[in-house]
């Protein structure tokens, strides 16, 4: 058994994050059902429940410039603590937020706070990814989506008719608080370094990412990152939205639609490798591009719940298929990985930001259905992009050191 510099077995390091992703999954999954739902039961409008769901990515762009600079000075460990300890808290306070103003204030602490767990937890995981093997690449993504699409909708949708959204709340904040104490165990040591000095930061990373962006396929795989998460992120806020309030089915009709999207998305992740390994990263790129579209637009020309269904699965696919090639070509980046992770936060941030902000604006002007219609002209723009990248140097001969 492999043994890392920690003393971890290779074993223990795989369970340790599965174990982990899927309760910070869960607690994540619960609160992406439950939160639009509670802010349709405070008269919050389209463009309030968008704007709820993407500000905590406002927060989480503040802090993601200094977060990477963090977690190589302190590591990961600390940093993930800290964060974890705020998301809880923030949990705890949403039952008191009785209109849409004061969640929005709460949800944008929480993002601060996802800001340091994220991106802790990214650079841990990408630090031992030669450990575990590029071919479990897809278990870090998989096993947080096993929590936020599938145990965490399916908690959410069924416990919103059994409890009281208090009750919701003060469980998931308990729950939130489990992954902080495995963390704990599961990374022993941090290095350390000179002591953190606020001043120049900001500097220093934007130069960081300028330069790192300079990589055709970074740049490339920050572009997909950014826009698979803006679309993962309107589909979770609005496909509830849709069944719900237009639609009047009940909500767990709308957690089981989440739940089938992440199914699919688990499936690819976890045995999608081989895929990954035989074809060449563009091509699976498109594929999965041309799924998402064909699920989108499905999603906008039927109401029957089977078909929603069979929609929700086709976006999983494409997505949990983008997603694993991403995180492959993070894994084989070499330098350091506290910067790497940063960027991607930025990313994911940048996404889930404006994704669901952007969905509410068009929800509100143009109808529920028009938010899915405006995935489609995205994916075919980054299609072309990625098209034209193809023939890059750094596509046709591997990725290079990113310092």
């Amino acid at each position: 058994m492999k043994k890392d510099i920690n003393s971890v077995s290779t074993r223990e390091i795989i369970l340790g994050f599965v174990f982990l992703n899927i309760l910070s999954g869960t607690a994540s999954g619960v609160l992406s059902m439950i939160i639009p739902l509670y802010a349709i039961s405070i008269n919050a409008s389209a463009a309030q429940v968008g704007l709820i769901r993407g500000i905590s990515g406002i927060g989480l762009l503040i802090l993601v410039l200094p977060s990477g600079f963090l977690v190589d000075y302190y590591g990961s460990k600390k940093l993930y603590i800290i964060g974890g300890l705020v998301f809880s808290a923030s949990i705890f306070f949403l039952p008191f937020a009785i209109v849409p103003i004061l969640v929005m204030v709460i949800m944008a602490f929480q993002g601060l706070a996802n800001s340091l767990r994220f991106t802790s937890l990214n650079a841990a995981f990408f630090k031992y990814l030669d450990v575990i093997g590029k071919d479990k690449a897809g278990w870090y993504r998989g096993s947080m989506s096993l929590g936020l699409t599938f145990l965490g909708p399916f908690i959410g949708g069924y416990g919103v008719g059994i409890m009281n959204y208090k009750a919701i709340f003060y469980t998931v904040g308990f729950i939130s608080l489990v992954p902080v104490i495995i963390m704990v165990a599961l990374i022993k040591r941090n290095k350390t370094k000179k002591p953190f000095k606020f001043s120049g930061v900001f500097k220093e990373q934007l130069l960081d990412f300028k330069l790192i962006l300079k990589n055709n396929v970074v740049k490339q795989m920050a572009l997909v990152e950014s826009l698979s998460t803006a679309c993962f992120s309107s589909f979770i806020t609005f496909i509830v939205v849709l069944v719900v309030k237009k639609y009047q089915y009940k909500s767990y009709y709308a957690s089981w639609l989440v739940i089938l999207e992440g199914s699919a998305f688990i499936f690819v992740v976890f045995l999608g490798g081989k895929i990954v390994d035989k074809y060449k990263d563009y091509k699976l790129y498109l594929g999965s591009f041309v799924m998402v579209i064909i699920g989108s637009m499905w999603i906008v020309l039927t109401n029957k719940i089977q078909f929603l269904g069979a929609a929700t699965i086709i976006i999983g696919l494409g997505l949990g298929m983008t997603n694993l090639i991403t995180y492959c070509q993070i894994g084989a980046l070499k330098g350091k990985k506290g910067k790497i992770s940063g960027l991607f936060s930025a990313c994911s941030g940048l996404g889930s930001t404006f994704g669901p902000i952007l969905g509410g604006i068009i929800g509100e002007f143009f109808g529920i259905k028009a938010v899915f219609i405006s995935f489609v002209p995205i994916f075919i723009l980054i299609g072309i992009y990625v098209i034209k990248n193809a023939t890059s140097e750094n596509e046709t001969t591997g990725v290079e050191q990113v310092s």
